[in-house]
């Protein structure tokens, strides 16, 4: 049984029974590199950072929408970047990549 909650909270769930990339105990230490994580980052939270994101650099700007998707599962203690661009004048691109440049959430802000 699929439970969304547990791949956020339980990193053997999220390893043994959903299968996602990372350590256990048995791996060797040599092993461990900025590739192999653990628990997933809640989709949630990464859109919050995104806004966050644009709000901190524009204080007082006045959003009228937003729009994102995840694109890609992004892990627990690894490093992420969240990007922005202006495309036009009432639009910004947003999103957050890992250490390789895997996206892992776009997103879209329009402005007022």
């Amino acid at each position: 049984m699929f439970n969304a909650h547990h791949i956020h909270l339980d990193k053997e769930y999220c390893l043994k029974v959903e299968g996602y990339p990372g350590t256990t105990p048995e791996t060797p230490p040599h092993v461990y590199s900025h590739n192999i994580a653990e628990r997933l980052v809640h989709g949630p939270l990464t859109a919050q950072m995104l806004l966050e994101t644009v709000t901190f650099h524009m204080p007082g700007l006045k959003i009228a929408e937003f729009e994102y998707r995840a694109t890609n599962p992004l892990f627990a203690n690894t490093e992420l970047t969240i990007n922005a661009k202006w495309t036009d004048k009432q639009t910004i691109k947003v999103w957050c990549q890992n250490n390789d440049g895997i996206v892992g959430m776009t997103g879209i802000v329009t402005i007022v």
